[in-house]
């Protein structure tokens, strides 16, 4: 299975709408939204309606989570119906042939706001990248706004600057923002891992 990643969208439409045009060439069979769909809300509308047409499944990230549990009467008033059910539709962390999308490291909680909010300051991941918490093989995260790639034991010689084939051990990897114009795919079957630059 080829799946579409994108992460940190933040309402950058602009580079929303290339990255879906970009995977679909590439032939995805389904997307995954690593969380951080929302910025400030004037373009959310938009952003949300183009990610609800898509076969996808999401998670939410930090900035998601106030629309996802427990909204304000504020935020109910402020957006329609169709956003709100869509960021109801949100998961903390999502399952899809074997892999593991969350927007946070798998050891962080990303039902506890604290540990959404406070992680992730200076960039740095555990010393592991959580990967001691969670069985699957493979772990993709967003909330960095860069690309990176790690086993148990070593970070991989590799920052986004081509496509990779993971190593067979457990690998986490940290996927580049749609807001920066990034996105990129992965093929369950063979490991392999292109991201894409359209911005």
């Amino acid at each position: 299975m080829r799946l579409g990643l994108l992460a940190d969208i933040h309402e950058e439409v602009d580079h929303l709408d290339a990255c879906v045009a970009a995977l679909r060439e590439r032939g995805v069979d389904r997307f995954v939204v690593l969380g951080d769909v929302f910025e400030l809300g004037p373009r959310l509308t938009e952003t949300v309606r183009r990610l609800a047409a898509l076969d996808s499944v999401g998670v939410w990230g930090n900035h998601d989570f106030g629309l996802c549990r427990d909204v304000p009467d504020l935020a109910r008033e402020m957006f329609p119906p169709d956003v709100l059910a869509y960021f109801a539709s949100l998961l903390p962390r999502a399952e899809v042939a074997g892999c593991l999308f969350q927007h946070i490291e798998p050891h962080l909680d990303p039902e506890d706001f604290a540990d959404l909010w406070s992680y992730g300051g200076d960039g740095r991941l555990a010393a592991d990248g959580g990967l001691a918490a969670v069985p699957h093989r493979r772990v993709f995260i967003g909330h960095l706004h860069r690309w990176l790639a790690r086993t148990p034991t070593r970070r991989l010689e590799w920052a986004g600057d081509g496509p990779i084939t993971l190593p067979d051990e457990q690998t986490l990897v940290v996927v580049h923002a749609v807001r920066q114009g990034w996105c990129g795919w992965y093929d369950t079957d063979t490991g392999v891992l292109e991201p894409i630059r359209v911005g």
